[in-house]
């Protein structure tokens, strides 16, 4: 409540609002308990915050794509690339070579078939290609056929059928 100094200095038509204020009475609110409300406040608190990270989500977006469409673009450079490939080539032997003295040079020493066997093969591979493989060999069968691919119709007869070197079905 007001001090009795400044009652005293208001005039009659303050006096009047003042009286007529403090004869109202709040209203009940309609429908709305104090939970509600506490819980509708706090949704637009949230609602609030959302929008403060929507925008600047949306400000990042729009960044990103204004970058990215404004970019310059790249100027297309010429690089030269220069690579060095060593290819050994078997030479003819010419036995025309002599020391000082006139004496022919000391054969190398023989080499087994399995020195340096994968060596050898890989060095004329990379020399000559992939027609410098030797063929296959063939493997023996002793005595027995070469299987060959069937169809499931022709498996099915052939395991009905009695083996004719042991005479038992298997």
């Amino acid at each position: 409540m007001p001090d009795d100094d400044e009652a005293d200095q208001l005039t009659p038509a303050e006096r009047e609002l003042e009286s007529a204020l403090a004869r109202l009475t709040p209203v009940p609110p309609r429908g709305l308990t104090a939970s509600q409300i506490e819980t509708r406040a706090l949704v637009a608190r949230e609602r609030r915050r959302t929008r403060a990270w929507q925008a600047v989500a949306a400000a990042l977006a729009v960044g990103a794509t204004a970058a990215l469409w404004l970019r310059p673009t790249p100027v297309p450079q010429v690089v030269e690339v220069e690579r060095v490939v060593v290819r050994e080539v078997e030479r003819p032997r010419t036995d025309a070579r002599w020391t000082l003295n006139d004496v022919a040079p000391a054969a190398p020493p023989p080499t087994t078939a399995g020195d340096f066997a994968y060596l050898h093969l890989r060095q004329r591979v990379l020399a000559r290609g992939v027609e410098a493989l030797p063929a296959p060999r063939a493997t023996p069968t002793r005595g027995r056929p070469v299987p060959q691919a069937m169809s499931r119709a022709a498996a099915a007869a052939a395991a009905d059928r009695p083996n004719l070197t042991t005479g038992d079905r298997s």
